[in-house]
């Protein structure tokens, strides 16, 4: 137990040194640390899970479901690069690629999402896991017995539902179920 508190405390550490790595100066205003917790909070508790989980280091890409996705995740490509780089820049040298599905009846990729950033990107530093992002507007376990089977290998190693309402739709029950089953 005394290494894995070693190897948890490093691994926080890590993730604090590399977080004010993440974000310009703030002005000093509530207004600043709202925008900063808006920005980190999803990164932080994905990477936290991950870490928890042992699910990183891995050598094999990083398949994570966020279920009843939303526009706070991003909507289109641009928006969901930018929600999620602070998760990226985490996983610096722990996985090889990260795969995000966003689902659900509020998720909506826009209509510029394909289209290519003329002026470019910033470079990556090195180690930074590239990302694909996928979107769907059906209900996760829809999606999964639609496309569940043909895509076992691209099982998620996390799914995680940030302010999904569970106590307040029925629906959610045949995704809890789904998710139990598979061993999650």
């Amino acid at each position: 137990t005394t290494r894995v508190a070693a190897e948890d405390h490093a691994s926080t550490e890590h993730a604090w040194a590399t977080v004010g790595d993440l974000l310009p100066t703030l002005p000093p205003s509530d207004e600043g640390i709202e925008l900063l917790s808006r920005r980190l909070s999803r990164p932080l508790t994905i990477y936290k899970a991950l870490l928890q989980l042992r699910l990183v280091p891995t050598s094999a890409p990083l398949h994570i479901h966020l279920l009843g996705a939303d526009g706070r995740e991003g909507r289109g490509a641009v928006a969901t690069t930018e929600a999620f780089a602070p998760l990226r820049t985490l996983l610096r040298g722990q996985c090889p690629e990260l795969r995000l599905l966003l689902c659900g009846p509020n998720c909506a990729e826009d209509d510029f999402s394909s289209m290519e950033v003329a002026w470019g990107q910033p470079a990556l530093p090195p180690g930074t896991p590239p990302m694909s992002v996928e979107y769907s507007t059906a209900l996760y376990h829809e999606f999964a017995a639609v496309f569940g089977g043909a895509r076992r290998s691209e099982a998620p190693q996390l799914a995680v539902a940030f302010n999904a309402g569970v106590w307040g739709y029925d629906t959610w029950r045949d995704n809890v179920r789904l998710l139990h089953a598979a061993g999650g």
